[in-house]
C-alpha cells in the first residue's frame, strides 16, 4: 500500500476492485491514524465482517480477516523497519565520557592546585 487511504470496492477510481454480491463501489478505506495504526472505515451505509461481527470502523491488525460483500480479505502487514540510533547513541556516550572525564580531570586539578 503506498497511498492513503487504500480503497476497495466495485468502482473504477479503486485501488482494489471486486465486483460480487455485497460490495459497494467505495466499500472501505484503509487509512493510517497517528494514534491507532491503520485503520479499516466503511463506506457510509456500508459494513464489513471482520473475525464474523460486522464493524464500520476498525483497527487492522495483522492476521485480521475481512468480510467484504461476498469476498474474504486478509490482511498480512510487513514487519515495521526500526530506525537506527547507532550514531545518538554513539554521539551520548561520547558527551557523557567527555564530561566525566572532564569532572575527573578538574578535580585532580583542584587537588593538586
Amino acid at each position: 500500500m503506498t497511498r492513503d487511504p487504500f480503497v476497495i470496492g466495485r468502482g473504477v477510481q479503486v485501488d482494489l476492485r471486486m465486483d460480487g454480491a455485497g460490495v459497494w463501489d467505495r466499500h472501505v478505506g484503509f487509512e493510517m491514524d497517528r494514534g491507532e495504526g491503520l485503520v479499516a472505515r466503511c463506506q457510509e451505509g456500508a459494513v464489513v465482517m471482520v473475525e464474523g461481527r460486522p464493524s464500520e470502523r476498525h483497527r487492522v491488525r495483522n492476521g485480521d480477516e475481512l468480510m467484504v460483500g461476498a469476498f474474504r480479505v486478509r490482511v498480512s502487514l510487513a514487519p515495521a523497519r526500526r530506525r537506527s540510533v547507532n550514531l545518538w547513541e554513539g554521539l551520548f556516550w561520547s558527551v557523557f565520557l567527555g564530561v566525566v572525564v572532564g569532572q575527573v580531570g578538574w578535580g585532580w586539578w583542584l587537588v593538586q592546585g
